[in-house]
């Protein structure tokens, strides 16, 4: 798996019009309040984050060492290199975030998930002929 850093240096995804927002905040509200991710909330701490973030247009916070200081409450002066809790605390978000997809949330009409490799929230439509949302 390639380091989170070096997708940052490529940049987000492009963002979509500002509408489609109002329904990707309601699912991931659904995701964070639901029983998959109550148990975890640093996990819901870490997806509300990403997905809000993107969703403000403020994806210069989607690096590991911005969301290591405000997600997990790391020093300043974290070092990603040294503590890989970001990396770490993503593939454990990937798998709860499938987890959910699989179980209360299987007949949502979006997907939210995080791409591999990266921490870029991305999003599908579980419905025909809807565009991405994120």
């Amino acid at each position: 798996m390639a380091p989170i850093e070096q997708h940052e240096k490529e940049g987000p995804p492009p963002r979509v019009p500002k509408k489609s927002d109002e329904i990707a905040r309601a699912e991931l509200r659904e995701i964070v309040e639901s029983r998959t991710f109550s148990p975890s909330r640093r996990l819901a701490r870490f997806l509300r984050f990403i997905v809000e973030s993107y969703l403000d247009g403020e994806t210069e916070r989607l690096k590991e060492t911005v969301i290591g200081v405000e997600v997990y409450d790391r020093p300043p002066d974290y070092d990603p290199k040294v503590d890989s809790i970001v990396r770490t605390e993503a593939r454990r978000l990937r798998k709860r975030l499938d987890e959910y997809y699989e179980t209360e949330g299987r007949y949502t009409r979006i997907i939210i998930s995080i791409r591999p490799a990266d921490i870029y929230p991305k999003s599908t439509c579980a419905l025909k002929h809807c565009p991405p949302l994120l």
